[in-house]
């Protein structure tokens, strides 16, 4: 349901942020995706699994607080964006809209640096 895709913020020298906020303005429903880790959302922190208790038999000692997901970690803190699966649904113009937008914020990225 998403397309996922690494932003490097050395090679447009923006932050991540910048980068969502200039392709939504141009129309491209781009996102950060999650900024938290799954592994640290309360439902896994707090084992909140509601009745589905099996690991309790299987894996008694599941504890997520111990979790190191480094590439995870920097995903979320500022690599990782999303784009919705349903973008890529359309005809070949609009996957050529997304290139366009992308190109151009890429040209502008001076500009965004201060904002």
């Amino acid at each position: 349901h998403l397309y996922a895709f690494r932003f490097d913020t050395d090679a447009w020298g923006i932050p991540r942020s910048r980068f969502t906020e200039a392709m939504q303005a141009e129309g491209i429903p781009v996102s950060n995706g999650y900024t938290t880790p799954l592994y640290k959302q309360g439902v896994f922190q707090e084992r909140a699994f509601g009745p589905f208790s099996g690991y309790r038999q299987t894996h008694p000692n599941l504890d997520y607080s111990t979790v190191d997901c480094p590439v995870c970690e920097r995903v979320c803190s500022g690599e990782g964006c999303w784009l919705p699966q349903t973008v890529l649904l359309g005809s070949r113009q609009d996957m050529d809209d997304v290139v366009d937008a992308a190109a151009k914020v890429y040209e502008h990225r001076s500009e965004l640096q201060s904002g």
